[in-house]
């Protein structure tokens, strides 16, 4: 198992506080505290009872400040077996509401015929043009997506979606979608 030097704190919230542990692993890179400060601040009204579906979990910091600030459920997405399992100790410890899942995000959202989910958080890997391929699947769907890329990555409008919110911190450029 993979070192876990690394830590996220929830910024909010019933586990305001509570440090979450990472998983040491290449490309793993946590949602800055200001920019879910902002996320946050922008969601306030949405995410009391939401079901969340955070399609690149990673760290699971999207996902766990959400519940922490009243979504209902979350599910997580996650195709390395060792960050997986690391989330899986994070929710039990926590008492987490969610579902952690290990597999593509591609496939896993290709495969959904039955839609449950209010947000969705976007957040792949920088570089992966991968979030251009999943947009159209969500396309259908009543939700509400935030969306995180690296400046150099930039995409300025994506078909068949409106920017409702958008920011930026350092290097990473981050918004709120809504199918329009």
């Amino acid at each position: 198992m993979a070192q876990q030097k690394h830590t996220v704190r929830i910024i909010g919230g019933k586990w305001k506080g509570r440090k979450l542990k990472v998983a040491d692993r290449p490309g793993l890179r946590p949602t800055m505290s200001r920019v879910r400060e902002t996320l946050f601040n922008w969601l306030r009204l949405d995410v009391p009872d939401a079901r969340v579906l955070d399609l690149f979990a990673g760290t699971g910091a999207l996902s766990f400040e959400a519940l922490s600030r009243g979504a209902s459920f979350a599910t997580l997405i996650e195709r390395d077996r060792v960050v997986t399992n690391q989330l899986r100790a994070e929710s039990q410890k926590l008492g987490a509401k969610c579902e952690v899942v290990t597999a593509s995000a591609q496939l896993w959202l290709e495969q959904q015929s039955v839609w449950l989910w209010d947000i969705v958080f976007l957040d792949p890997p920088f570089k992966s043009k991968q979030m251009e391929n999943m947009l159209p699947h969500l396309m259908e769907r009543d939700v509400t997506v935030y969306l995180e890329q690296h400046r150099r990555d930039f995409v300025k409008d994506f078909p068949g979606w409106d920017t409702v919110k958008s920011g930026h911190a350092g290097e990473v450029l981050f918004r709120l979608l809504r199918p329009d």
